[in-house]
């Protein structure tokens, strides 16, 4: 009979430690978009630099190369540049920085009008 109890007793813990294991979320999937993606209203690490009168900057999801969503500048005959920002990415990207290195940067662009 003490056996017995004793293997109910470790059956009851390990069924308590389950259920409370997955009533828990996963540490590794919390704050999942804390740092932007591509389901929110602007970009990561870009933001709109200047949208005078006439232009309007977007983070389409009307046309793009890849993702499903672009940096998208609409602009009508105004004669002010209207642009997307970015802080120092490469930092981001590389933990050295090397003197006289060139970095090579590309992109897709599209024209219309």
């Amino acid at each position: 009979m003490k056996n017995n109890s004793k293997i109910s007793r470790w059956w009851i813990s390990l069924f308590s430690i389950i259920l409370i294991v997955v009533q828990n979320p996963v540490q590794a999937q919390s704050g999942i978009n804390e740092f932007g993606s591509f389901e929110q209203n602007l970009p990561s690490y870009w933001m709109k630099g200047a949208e005078p009168g006439g232009a309007t900057l977007s983070w389409a999801t009307d046309d793009s190369h890849s993702m499903g969503r672009s940096l998208k500048i609409e602009k009508s005959t105004t004669p002010e540049a209207a642009m997307w920002e970015s802080e120092n990415m490469v930092d981001l990207w590389s933990e050295r920085h090397f003197k006289n290195v060139d970095i090579d940067m590309g992109m897709y662009y599209k024209t219309s009008g």
